[in-house]
């Protein structure tokens, strides 16, 4: 983007008419986001693919909040994921991000914060409550795809 010559933008994540000078969306999305989404959805996601390769942690998003979760063993066990999705989920990955998504059936909502996380990773429907795993940590789980 010129930055001497502004255009015009929006927001490709939340539709919001972009600041003179917006924020990368990258890794997520190859566009510019708002100061707004940036700090809700980019930074937290950026800080997750950071530390999932160092630490043994997942992310839970659950109504617009992160909130990283650690295993006693390092790997997560149906019975772990069920314990904070309440059993009812369905479970898919993606090979080039190296993450596992437990999504609750059933919680649809309009994307909002970070949501889209799940989203724009996974191009994926929209859920409530999101949790993101490492896939290394899923040892022995079985993926629905």
């Amino acid at each position: 983007m010129n930055y001497f010559n502004f255009e015009k933008k929006h927001c490709p994540l939340c539709g919001h008419l972009l600041e003179r000078y917006p924020n990368n969306g990258a890794p997520l999305i190859n566009e510019d986001v708002c100061l707004d989404c940036n700090n809700k959805i980019i930074l937290p996601y950026r800080y997750f693919l950071a530390t999932y390769k160092v630490n043994s942690n997942a992310m839970l998003i659950r109504d617009g909040k992160i909130k990283l979760i650690k295993t006693s063993d390092d790997n997560f066990k149906l019975s772990d994921i069920e314990l904070y999705l309440k059993r009812n989920f369905t479970l898919k990955n993606n090979a080039k991000l190296g993450l596992t998504f437990a999504f609750i059936k059933g919680m649809e909502q309009e994307a909002n914060d970070l949501n889209l996380v799940a989203l724009k990773a996974l191009k994926a429907p929209n859920f409530k409550s999101v949790m993101v795993i490492p896939t290394r940590l899923l040892k022995g789980v079985k993926l629905n795809e």
